[in-house]
């Protein structure tokens, strides 16, 4: 018994090892891709990973049960926005390309799609339904990335 314990043991943590990198030979479940001056930026099983543009370095920014999804990156590309989907609800977020927390910068029972960041990189550009009553078509909002 202490044997099949211990080789499925060893099965399951190389599973998880598999898991835990995207597998660079094969890309198909690797999602819409933000391209900056020195990063990509991607979506891979509904988290966020960054990696170096020639693929190396990856890194999973994100590690929430909630999806991630839109990523963007700003002019300078050391911040990236992205629309994550925590208690329920799609907001916008951002995280440092270097990692850590991600900030929220809405709060709104309406899903809020990231699109893009503003020229001067203050703010971000998002779609939203929100002041629509039919929520037949989104409108496009900015909110500053302190919040608001």
């Amino acid at each position: 018994m202490n044997r099949f314990f211990a080789s499925s043991l060893v099965c399951l943590l190389a599973a998880a090892a598999v898991w835990a990198e995207p597998n660079r030979t094969d890309t198909r479940l690797l999602s819409q891709p933000a391209v900056s001056r020195d990063h990509i930026a991607f979506v891979y099983a509904d988290d966020l990973w960054v990696c170096d543009l020639d693929g190396h370095n990856v890194r999973r920014l994100t590690s929430d049960l909630g999806v991630e999804s839109n990523p963007v990156f700003s002019p300078d590309g050391s911040i990236i926005a992205f629309s994550g989907q925590y208690d329920g609800n799609t907001d916008v977020y951002t995280i440092s390309v270097n990692g850590g927390s991600p900030t929220r910068l809405t709060t709104h029972p309406s899903p809020d799609i990231v699109r893009g960041f503003s020229p001067d990189g203050k703010s971000v550009l998002f779609s939203s339904p929100r002041h629509v009553f039919t929520l037949r078509y989104s409108q496009l909002f900015t909110v500053p990335l302190t919040g608001g």
